[in-house]
């Protein structure tokens, strides 16, 4: 028997706040290369979060991650490396590699929402990984059922979304077509 359709879940998947899609890698220098030289993309703007987070079986703790945004594009592609701490939904699709070795896998989708904990009760899923960051931003990880790869929801607060915006706003640098 099929569950009763939620359209809860396909308004997190791409609703009206749909902003970005996800990459994880072994090598952020290497990943914008590859979107650089291969892929057209210009510029990437780099940051290197760490978090404190809770994942889904009550663990919490510190995550830290080496990561660049798109630039000169609404909607922006990011890069994440995971570095250390709880970042377990991180390696996740890059498990099959050999050790050291070096690969870029689709992640997640993100969604940009006004209210973040309402968001987060409307779903039928709980979240996998989720970071508070006072007076900044909320932001959590979650996996819809069916699909093998999570839905990043982001609320921003006061000048959270300051970066974002700046990424947006900046010239994508030079591109070369495919």
């Amino acid at each position: 028997m099929n569950p009763a359709p939620n359209p809860a879940l396909a308004d997190a998947l791409v609703g009206p706040g749909f902003y970005k899609l996800g990459y994880v890698t072994t090598d952020l220098d290497r990943a914008i290369e590859v979107f650089t030289d291969q892929l057209g993309f210009g510029a990437f703007a780099r940051f290197n979060p760490a978090l404190p987070v809770r994942t889904a079986d009550g663990r919490t703790g510190p995550a830290s991650l080496s990561c660049a945004f798109s630039t000169g594009r609404e909607l922006v592609v990011e890069l994440l490396q995971p570095l250390g701490g709880l970042v377990d939904i991180f390696r996740e699709p890059l498990a099959h590699l050999d050790p050291g070795g070096f690969g870029i896998a689709f992640h997640h989708t993100g969604v940009l929402v006004d209210d973040l904990a309402a968001t987060l009760r409307q779903l039928p899923v709980a979240p996998a990984w989720q970071a508070w960051l006072p007076g900044r931003m909320g932001v959590s990880y979650t996996k819809p059922p069916g699909l093998g790869h999570y839905v990043e929801h982001v609320q921003y607060f006061g000048n959270g979304g300051d970066f974002l915006a700046s990424v947006r706003r900046r010239p994508a640098g030079p591109s070369e077509p495919f």
